[in-house]
């Protein structure tokens, strides 16, 4: 009894281990060709995205057309810089008097003799009215003595002496028209004269600044 019940455990254990090699054997194949799938099929996609990429053409660029046209163009360079004008000046009075009028605005363009302030100029008027008339009278006693002296009844001493005062009369009214035009203060040229710088009824003494003008067209 004891050699059958020995051979019987061995045959089973045997069996389950034939068994057992078979079901690993099975499962590690299995594994492979699974692996071998998988690399198969990164290689082939791989390469199929290479062929992809290596045979599609680019897609054509989108462009826009216009009709070319000759044209003037001129090149500019941009700066930070300072400009000025090529004439500017402080304008001032020649003569003391009240300012009677003012006759520009700020940032107005002026042009060359045109008048900007009349100060009071009555006692000029007056003083210029008076003087012509002497020399009116002058010019008539000089007339009188040129023609005496045509006729042989007048001296030299009274000619020399109308002469005189009527030069002298003549000169006087010159001196007076003078002194009558420094009551206007006038543009020296062309341009835009700036804030005023006296108001009316001001008194202004010689030298005293009225405006600022300058001319714009021509920078430096």
């Amino acid at each position: 009894m004891c050699p059958g019940i020995d051979i019987l455990p061995v045959a089973g254990s045997r069996g389950q281990s034939v068994k057992r090699f078979f079901i690993i054997t099975g499962i590690l194949l299995l594994l492979a060709v699974v692996c071998a799938g998988v690399v198969g099929f990164n290689l082939f996609r791989d390469n199929a995205i290479k062929q992809f990429f290596a045979t599609m053409k680019p897609p054509a660029a989108t462009v826009s057309t216009v009709v070319a046209k000759p044209a003037s163009w001129t090149p500019g360079v941009e700066a930070i810089g300072t400009v000025n004008a090529v004439r500017g000046v402080d304008l001032t009075v020649e003569t003391a008097g009240i300012v009677k009028d003012i006759l520009f605005h700020a940032n107005q363009k002026v042009t060359a003799d045109a008048v900007l302030l009349q100060l009071d100029d009555a006692v000029e008027k007056a003083d210029l009215v008076a003087q012509k008339a002497q020399a009116a009278s002058d010019q008539a006693a000089l007339t009188r003595a040129l023609e005496l002296q045509r006729r042989g009844v007048g001296t030299d001493a009274t000619l020399d002496a109308a002469r005189a005062a009527a030069d002298a009369s003549a000169a006087q009214v010159n001196k007076l028209q003078a002194v009558l035009d420094q009551k206007q203060l006038s543009a020296p040229f062309n341009g835009t004269v700036g804030i005023p710088k006296i108001d009316i009824g001001q008194y202004l003494a010689p030298g005293n600044s009225v405006v600022t003008i300058q001319d714009l067209d021509t920078m430096r």
